[in-house]
């Protein structure tokens, strides 16, 4: 019930100080961008995704500071939400890949063994690798290619 405040206080601040710029409001202009790189993604494979996104996904937010968000980032199907932990704001590549990574599983990608989709990281995991493009692009292979079976 906690997070839920906290989430629906965090979607009207989103709401005021980002607006609707991609049909999914949030409170960070970073994940509006990325959302498009991840639309994009899906247009490399041939998947239009943007549609399933904005069917899916009402609300993005990055709690603040005092909301603990397990494991970076959280899904709630039932409310068309996802919460990010604020200790993304680390780094970009720890945003974009927990942002990915929550995306595909709203889509219907279940978490796995896969590097954007495994949730548990042991103490000495680095996201650094992903901001290879090379690194990425096979991740997303496997990413998008679930999400294209699950279709």
């Amino acid at each position: 019930m906690k997070v839920k405040i906290i989430l629906i206080m965090s979607m009207l601040v989103g709401m005021i100080t980002y607006g609707q710029r991609s049909n999914i409001l949030t409170n960070d202009s970073l994940i509006v961008n990325y959302i498009k790189e991840f639309v994009n993604e899906g247009a490399i494979r041939n998947l239009d995704i943007k549609n399933d996104l904005v069917n899916n996904i009402d609300y993005i937010m990055i709690a603040p500071d005092s909301v603990e968000v397990d494991n970076l980032g959280i899904s709630y199907k039932n409310t068309r939400a996802i919460l990010i932990s604020n200790k993304v704001r680390v780094d970009r590549i720890i945003l974009k890949v927990v942002l990915f990574r929550e995306l595909s599983h709203m889509l219907g990608v279940p978490y796995g063994d896969n590097i954007i989709m495994d949730r548990k990281r042991d103490e000495w995991f680095s996201y650094s690798p992903l901001a290879d493009p090379e690194i990425m692009k096979i991740e997303m292979d496997r990413v998008l290619d679930l999400y294209r079976f699950r279709k």
